[in-house]
């Protein structure tokens, strides 16, 4: 029989206060998303950041797509993450619909939307008082930046960073999008 392995979580007060995240959760280049962060050196898994783990799973967590949103693939499957189903504010944002788009203006306007949608959870949670997302294409390096910026209730920015999203075009044959914290 197999030995089972228990893992803690080393937390702050700030961790503590927002539950609703949990887990710090980074950025790995080396694997092209996120992933918690577990720190080897203390052997426990980390609750310190709090406000860039919020953003980064509302941003890059799938919601599920609402009735009337083109689907990426035909396929029927509104995707979604499965522990919405017992959450009062539902976590993620739609940006995954973008999947398979040719990168132009109408889907650099859409993925600011959609990114401020998601974003508004964490107003509805009182992280932040504002967010504003300003978006950038490069359509020549297949690139759109999305460049976030949070106000906390002191009034000064408590968060932001600059996420570039390199799109990969359906002609070169390609079906997916690499997200890079800058």
């Amino acid at each position: 029989m197999s030995e089972s392995v228990i893992y803690s979580i080393t937390s702050t007060a700030e961790c503590a206060e927002h539950q609703y995240f949990g887990i710090d959760t980074i950025f790995r280049e080396e694997i092209g998303g996120g992933d918690w962060h577990y720190d080897e050196e203390i052997g426990d898994f980390v609750c310190e950041a709090i406000i860039p783990t919020a953003v980064i799973l509302e941003l890059f967590t799938d919601a599920r797509a609402l009735e009337g949103d083109i689907l990426p693939i035909d396929n029927g499957h509104f995707r979604g993450w499965w522990g919405n189903s017992f959450r009062n504010i539902e976590l993620g944002s739609r940006l995954w619909l973008l999947e398979r788009s040719y990168l132009d203006e109408e889907i650099q306007d859409l993925a600011e939307d959609y990114a401020l949608q998601a974003l508004n959870h964490l107003i509805e949670v009182d992280l932040f008082t504002s967010c504003t997302v300003e978006s950038f294409i490069n359509k020549e390096k297949g690139i759109l930046a999305l460049d976030i910026k949070c106000t906390g209730e002191s009034g000064n920015i408590a968060y932001a960073e600059k996420f570039e999203i390199l799109w990969k075009q359906i002609s070169e044959g390609y079906n997916s999008v690499y997200i890079q914290n800058i």
